[in-house]
Parts: structure tokens; C-alpha cells; sequence
């Protein structure tokens, strides 16, 4: 689902095609008639339904595994739980569609954003007048402010999840109508749209360190700081319960849901709750036991759609064999990504398809599928000999050295990490037919950790595609940067991707981006395996609710069918 919060964000670096300087540009539609299937499969599995065949009323119990622990989504320790279960409490000034385009939402914007950029970006969000806070009070001027001021970093104290975006904020304030709001970027900048995809934050509720770090304790307490469909009425945060109605001063289209509960439970107590009618749907991970045991279930409907995460393959690119670009491209021809996905999904009911591209994925129009076109495609003769040529002769035994040593390589992965098992067997049994000895290794703490530690060749991990996928792999592979892992450097690639992160029109930016990722992916600077599905178990009724890929989750519209 695409519920992007604050967390998200900074993993899915959203972003927005504006056309030239001193125009008023709307949000990039789709390039293309929105896709109903992709090579993938169907782009969402919602059940989509239309609001008049929905009853109206009923309650609504998701069951969720994790739990936040903060409620604040600007906070620093706010992650993915955060997200999903404020997501109908809060603002949105967009929607993101099936293929990852931004529209304006228009029951916040009474019109696209006027956008000029001369040289500085200037944005003017006309605000619809209805636009209020849980307790009436209008969202405005005040609140963007505030918002901005909290996570800028001139208060370290204020402890916000990133600066990102806000850093680049000259000023805010009053546009020229009433109600409108002007904020002033430095420089040309097209990834505006991050700073308030999700509108502000309430003025008082990050005002101080006090209320930005402790005052979000409940959900509940602050009915004031919501302006979304929903709001919450109820919780038991040590059980794990938050109850939800409809927010009385939503100015939109009313819920069709009487109330909305989230119970957090753990994954084996799932189906057997289900069986005692105390949840209507709850969301699979790739844990295989969980998928057999939802559809083995005569009365669950198993919705499964592609997720916007794949799993991938962190290659060293220093102090290591893999240093050698050749070595790289070695392993990426004599991997069949397909069969490590099918290793890694076996039990479930989809059809592993492997990733091509490090910008886009199937279903966007921009996609183009780099393995053959690249010469890198499965390959095991061409991997032979790219190693041979590389100095890495095969011997008697079966196994590649050079000057005497061993070609030998270190997988890591994360012990939280329930796919890796299967991959890194299934990896180390191929990579042997290439003469590779693999050492598998598993350790505590995220896959991130694990890159920076510099002690693995190979570590596994899970990657998120972005609606602005500029900036994100200028974090991961710019040259020098804190946020790159691997050491991976190409001034070429940092030029490319420097320049498609101030470009506006959108067609420059993806001809710049679409250079920089042939030459990531002839340097095999990631390794991408396969897309990863996103799974829902749901009563057969529940309707407008499950995967959703790119596209926004309107709370609003969900409900149940006769």
C-alpha cells in the first residue's frame, strides 16, 4: 500500500515533473493510461468497488504484527507502523496513482500548485477553504511555519526524522490570494512536493522540543493535531488497540465505515483470530507458513498485488574481489535472480518476476528492462570467461583462484530478514557452479548495518522503488557521500544524477537518470533479484482495501458489500 508518511519519505524520495521556469505547472500526470496488470500481475488488489454498491456503516478490525513507538510521523523513531496506522488521521495534499504519478488531492488544493522557478523554486499551495483541523480550527499559514522551523535543524532538540527538503526552504509565507500559501526554495529544486506531501504538522504540536518529542504519547489526546477522514477516539497502547470513527469536522466525502479498529497481534495468533470473527483482514509478509495457512482458509480471500519493494543484492566495491568491475558482472550473469526468488517465495501463488531497472519497475512508463540490452543476461559461459579473464582460472578441484588465493566471498544477512535464507542458499549453490565459494554469515541488526560494517562481499537487503528516484540513488551511490555504502564511486554517474536532482522538466531528468542507470547497471553497482508481492488476507466483503502498489489508499471509500 502506498500509505507514505514522514518515514517513508525518505526511502521513497517522491517526487514531482514540473515544466519550464516562470509557468504554472501541474503535477506530472501519467505518461501513460494507467495500467491495470503488469508483467507483475494486477497493479492492486483492493477489491475495488464503487462507493454506491458499499454499505454504509460496520466496523472495520485490521490486525497489524507491528506496533509504533512514537506517534509522532515527523519524529526521528517514527518508521513504517507509524505510517499505516495514522494514515487515515492524516492530510494529504496528493494522491499517488497506479504508476507512481502525483495528482493534486482536491480536497485539500483547489488547484494545481503554481510552480516558477527563477531562479529560486517558488510554490503557491492554494488551499480549499473547508481545509480544518480535528477541533475546526483552519490548517494555514501558521502550521507550514512551524512545521518548517521544527525540522530545518536549527533546533537539534527537536529531534525530526530529516531535514530533507526543509533545508532547502527560504521562506514561507502569505501567497497573494487568501488562504494561499508561498514557500520559497533555494535554487531549482522539482523534488518539492516532499517537505508537505502530507500537508503540516499542527503549529503547537512541534512548536517545542516538549511537545515535538512527548507530546504525541496518544493519538487519541490530541484529536486538534488529525485533519484526515478518520479520527481516533480510543487506545490501549500497551494491548495494542487503536479505535478510530469518522472525524465529524471532515470536509470531504464522508467514510462509509461506522469504525475503524487496529489490533496488534502476532503472526501465528492471525488465522485463528480471524476464526473468532475478531479481525476482517490483516497483511502477509513472505513468511511462507503464514501464506499456506490464509489459503488453506475457506473464508478468506487472498489479495496479492506488486509491492514497490525488491529484493536485492549489495555488492562491495572496494577491499574486496568484487573491486574488480569484472568480478561484479561475473556474478550478475551466472545468478538466476528468478530462481532465488522462487527459492525465497516458494509456497506462495505467484509468478517471481526479476528486476531490470534501478529507477523504475514494471507498471511505470519509464521502465525498460536493462539485463539483455546490457550483454549481462544469464549467461554461465559468459560468466566463465569474464572470470578468466579477470585472472580467476579454474582449477582441478572446481574452485577459482588467483596468485594462489581462493575467490571466496562473504554473504551477510539480517537475522530479521525472513526471505534471506532461501536466497543466500540458493545464491551459494550457484555461485559454486562458477567456481565461487560463498560464506554465509548472519548477524543481528538491519541489512544497513551489516553494508556499512565493511566485513561482507555480498549482503542481502530490500529496496524501495521511488516516485523520485533521483535523489535516492544519489544518496546510495554518490561518490564520497555519509550515505553511501559500498564505496562505490563514478563522476560520471555523480554528474548525471547531480543534474537530474535540479532539472525540472521531466523529460530531461529521465533521459539523465535513464544514463546514470545503464552505467550503475553495467558497473553491477547494485544487483537487483526480484519484485516482492504484497499480500492481504481479507474477508470476501471487505472492499477498496489490500495492496494498492503506488497508488493512495482512499480510507474514505472503504467498507463492506452486501
Amino acid at each position: 500500500m502506498a500509505w507514505v508518511g514522514r518515514a517513508s519519505l525518505i526511502a521513497l524520495a517522491l517526487g514531482l515533473a514540473l515544466s519550464a521556469c516562470g509557468r504554472t505547472p501541474e503535477p506530472e500526470p501519467d505518461p501513460t493510461t494507467t495500467p491495470q496488470t503488469t508483467a507483475l500481475g494486477p497493479v492492486s488488489g483492493i477489491n475495488q468497488t464503487d462507493r454506491d454498491r458499499i454499505d454504509g456503516g460496520g466496523d472495520l478490525r485490521l490486525a497489524v504484527t507491528a506496533w509504533p513507538s512514537q506517534w509522532n510521523p515527523w519524529a526521528q523513531t517514527s518508521d513504517q507502523s507509524t505510517d499505516w496506522l495514522l494514515d487515515p488521521l492524516r492530510s494529504r495534499l496528493f494522491d499517488i496513482t497506479a504508476s507512481g504519478g502525483l495528482q493534486p488531492n482536491p480536497d485539500w488544493l483547489t488547484q494545481p500548485p503554481t510552480v516558477t522557478t527563477d531562479p529560486d523554486t517558488v510554490v503557491i499551495y492554494h488551499l480549499n477553504p473547508a481545509v480544518r483541523w480535528g477541533d475546526g480550527q483552519p490548517v494555514g499559514l501558521v502550521d507550514f511555519q512551524a512545521t518548517w522551523q521544527a525540522c530545518a535543524g536549527g533546533d537539534p532538540a527537536r529531534r525530526c526524522l530529516s531535514q530533507y527538503g526543509f533545508d532547502r526552504i527560504l521562506t514561507i509565507e502569505a501567497g497573494p490570494e487568501p488562504g494561499d500559501v508561498q514557500i520559497t526554495y533555494s535554487g531549482s529544486y522539482p523534488a518539492w512536493p516532499l517537505t508537505f506531501l502530507h500537508g503540516p504538522a499542527r503549529a503547537e504540536s512541534v512548536a517545542t522540543a516538549e511537545a515535538f518529542n512527548h507530546g504525541w504519547s496518544d493519538p487519541a489526546a490530541q484529536p486538534g493535531w488529525w485533519a484526515g477522514p478518520f479520527t481516533a477516539v480510543a487506545t490501549d497502547l500497551e494491548a495494542g488497540r487503536l479505535e478510530l470513527v469518522p472525524n465529524s469536522q471532515w470536509w470531504g466525502a464522508e467514510p462509509l465505515l461506522d469504525r475503524l479498529t487496529f489490533v496488534r497481534l502476532d503472526s501465528d495468533q492471525l488465522v485463528e483470530a480471524f476464526d473468532r470473527q475478531e479481525i476482517d483482514a490483516w497483511p502477509l509478509g513472505l513468511e511462507p507458513s503464514l501464506h499456506v495457512a490464509a489459503d488453506r482458509h475457506e473464508n478468506v480471500q487472498i489479495r496479492r498485488a506488486p509491492s514497490l519493494t525488491w529484493r536485492a543484492l549489495s555488492l562491495a566495491q572496494t577491499d574486496s574481489p568484487l573491486a574488480d568491475r569484472r568480478v561484479r558482472q561475473a556474478i550478475l550473469a551466472g545468478l538466476d535472480r528468478g530462481l532465488v526468488g522462487q527459492a525465497a517465495l516458494a509456497g506462495l501463488e505467484w509468478t517471481v518476476e526479476t528486476i531490470g531497472n534501478l529507477a523504475w519497475q514494471p507498471g511505470q512508463a519509464r521502465y525498460s528492462d536493462l539485463t539483455e540490452s546490457s550483454g549481462l543476461g544469464l549467461n554461465l559461459e559468459r560468466a566463465q570467461a569474464v572470470l578468466d579473464q579477470a585472472g580467476w582460472t579454474l582449477g582441478p578441484d572446481g574452485l577459482r583462484r588467483r596468485n594462489g588465493q581462493p575467490l571466496s566471498l562473504r554473504l551477510g544477512r539480517s537475522a530479521n530478514d525472513p526471505a534471506g535464507e532461501a536466497e543466500a542458499l540458493q545464491i551459494a549453490a550457484q555461485l559454486a557452479r562458477l567456481g565461487v565459494t560463498v560464506e554465509l554469515a548472519v548477524e543481528p541488526g538491519e541489512a544497513s548495518a551489516l553494508i556499512r560494517s565493511g566485513a561482507f562481499d555480498l549482503v542481502l537487503l530490500a529496496w524501495s522503488n521511488s516516485i523520485y528516484p533521483a535523489d535516492a540513488l544519489a544518496a546510495w551511490f554518490t561518490t564520497g557521500a555519509a550515505s553511501n555504502p559500498t564505496g562505490y564511486s563514478s563522476q560520471t554517474v555523480d554528474s548525471l544524477l547531480a543534474s537530474a536532482a535540479v532539472v525540472m522538466d521531466p523529460d530531461t531528468r529521465a533521459t539523465l537518470l535513464g544514463s546514470a542507470v545503464n552505467i550503475l547497471w553495467r558497473d553491477v553497482a547494485l544487483l537487483p533479484l526480484y519484485a516482492v508481492p504484497e499480500t492481504w488476507a481479507a474477508l470476501p466483503r471487505l472492499a477498496n482495501l489490500g495492496p494498492t502498489g503506488w497508488a493512495t489508499l482512499r480510507w474514505e471509500d472503504v467498507g463492506f458489500t452486501s
